[in-house]
């Protein structure tokens, strides 16, 4: 196995693509900070960072089923939309359960897309990646670390898990509760509004004392 260039596409909003042991198929958003594995850096391999572009090409062919709610799900649809089951990096800030330093399921393709459905270029890179334990359609959160060989991220720096209440369009709904990791309560403060607009965060708070690495 040849293998190109190993350097992280640190802070790139990038995706790599990977495959189930039943040839159903999946994309993982790595948000600039979540791992990836090193087979997927392979030379014979498309680079990652022009992946998602490749994605966008392929016809719309499922309808798609969001798991949650997020106020831009643009870029899940356009995925989850080819068939793809879509995976969310957890470490910036997504909703209440999702499990910190892991991929989190955040869309599902009515109609998954399998490898040979796909073309060789992007056949290739998904199939590369295989995921054995069981399908993506079964599992919610995937800590791939636990699995693979990745790479991750320069680092580390500290950050607390913070928790807010997200102000909802209908106002006889209870607000969305989210979570994030910052390095301090204006850090958080700053991501939330810059997601769901100023006025719509309430009740931010720190989780936790204890600090973690990330």
């Amino acid at each position: 196995m040849t293998t190109g260039s190993r350097r992280y596409p640190s802070q790139i909003d990038c995706v790599w693509i990977a495959a189930d042991s039943t040839g159903q198929v999946a994309a993982f958003i790595t948000a600039g900070e979540g791992p990836i594995p090193i087979d997927a850096f392979r030379s014979d391999l498309m680079d990652i960072p022009g992946i998602e572009a490749k994605l966008v090409e392929l016809p719309t062919v499922s309808k798609v089923h969001l798991l949650g709610t997020v106020p831009r799900p643009d870029s899940y649809l356009e995925l989850a939309g080819r068939g793809f089951h879509v995976f969310d990096w957890t470490f910036k800030y997504r909703v209440a359960d999702a499990k910190f330093g892991s991929y989190q399921l955040v869309a599902t393709p009515e109609t998954p897309t399998n490898l040979g459905a796909l073309p060789a270029e992007l056949a290739s890179a998904a199939a590369a990646i295989q995921f054995t334990a069981s399908g993506f359609a079964e599992v919610r959160h995937i800590d791939v670390r636990h699995q693979m060989a990745c790479l991750e991220a320069p680092g580390p720096r500290w950050v607390k898990v913070y928790k807010a209440i997200i102000r909802t369009v209908d106002p006889d709904k209870p607000g969305e509760r989210v979570s994030i990791l910052a390095e301090n309560l204006d850090e958080a403060k700053r991501q939330l509004e810059e997601e769901y607009g100023k006025g719509n965060v309430f009740s931010l708070y720190n989780e936790e004392d204890a600090e973690r690495p990330r």
